[in-house]
């Protein structure tokens, strides 16, 4: 089950980044005017040009050459994530990465990590560099992707934002805001947990309850028309399982939007544990919203569907 709460420079000039990952580089990036606060997290950019606020995410984007930065904030130590998360978040069916260097960032451990991911098709290929920071307390992460070109280096205008990185722990950060959605717990047992990576997660009481339902929910941008609904929702899990037998596969009314719920037993990667998991996924126009519950009894079943019929686009 930790594998599910583990399912991820303007004040300096722009740093060149040696091959051996174990040489740390200093960076200490003083305040500039370019620094702004990205919304809904603890971090402020010096942004390159052409890059602006996100519409659909926590972070950055430049629309015109497909650039996005996405911040994403882990309650989880970084010794921790490092050890944990990392080995599956730059090897696993969707991307490829190794560690490219090593920073001390105004105090703060972190490592970037380069390479590749597919599209949602499998089609498309895009460069992903992922800076990794953090303390004792949590972890911040700077998800980064671009179309991807054979021999190219690095985008310089990526490089430059996030090595431009400064922490604000003393920020406070509601988590339910910039979602891009809402929904309501109302009526039902559970209750917002926290926010995992750029998901929420929400879990019963555990009040005389040994085995309290969690599930997480999240938003994702849908370059194209799905087609296999059922493939899209298990491919959401596979960096962590593969798939031992679905249970059930089955339309779900939710609003105007065609919707899917879908149970399946997952085998672990790493132990190859059986674990079951209920899947409810709505799919709009350009996005889709998936809830993936553990633990899930038919009343925790019938509350997810509760909530997630609740839902509302912002």
């Amino acid at each position: 089950m930790k594998e599910w709460r583990l399912v991820i420079v303007l004040a300096c000039s722009v740093l060149m980044m040696g091959r051996n990952a174990d040489a740390q580089t200093l960076i200490m990036n003083e305040a500039t005017p370019q620094h702004q606060m990205i919304a809904g997290s603890k971090v402020s950019l010096a942004a390159a040009e052409a890059f602006e606020p996100a519409t659909s995410f926590i972070g950055l984007q430049n629309l015109e050459n497909q650039r996005t930065i996405m911040v994403l904030e882990i309650a989880t130590p970084y010794s921790q994530y490092i050890a944990q998360a990392i080995p599956m978040v730059i090897n696993n069916d969707k991307s490829t990465m190794v560690e490219h260097a090593q920073y001390m960032i105004n105090d703060l451990p972190a490592r970037l990590y380069v390479g590749t991911q597919k599209g949602d098709s499998d089609t498309a290929l895009f460069q992903r560099i992922f800076l990794v920071m953090g303390n004792d307390h949590e972890t911040i992460a700077l998800n980064c992707h671009y179309p991807y070109e054979e021999g190219a280096a690095l985008d310089s205008t990526i490089m430059q934002t996030i090595l431009s990185v400064r922490y604000h722990p003393d920020v406070v950060v509601d988590p339910l805001k910039n979602m891009g959605f809402t929904i309501s717990t109302s009526g039902t047992s559970f209750r917002f947990s926290r926010k995992a990576g750029s998901a929420l997660q929400y879990m019963q009481d555990e009040k005389n309850n040994w085995t309290p339902a969690a599930f997480f929910i999240d938003r994702k941008s849908l370059p194209h028309q799905v087609t296999d609904k059922t493939a899209f929702i298990l491919q959401q899990v596979q960096a962590i399982f593969e798939v031992d037998s679905v249970l059930f596969a089955r339309p779900l009314t939710s609003g105007d939007s065609p919707a899917e719920e879908v149970m399946a037993n997952l085998r672990s990667k790493r132990s190859g544990e059986i674990t079951q998991a209920y899947f409810i996924t709505r799919f709009d126009t350009n996005r889709a919203y998936s809830m993936i519950g553990y633990n899930v009894s038919a009343r925790a079943m019938e509350e997810m569907k509760t909530i997630f019929r609740s839902l509302e686009v912002q």
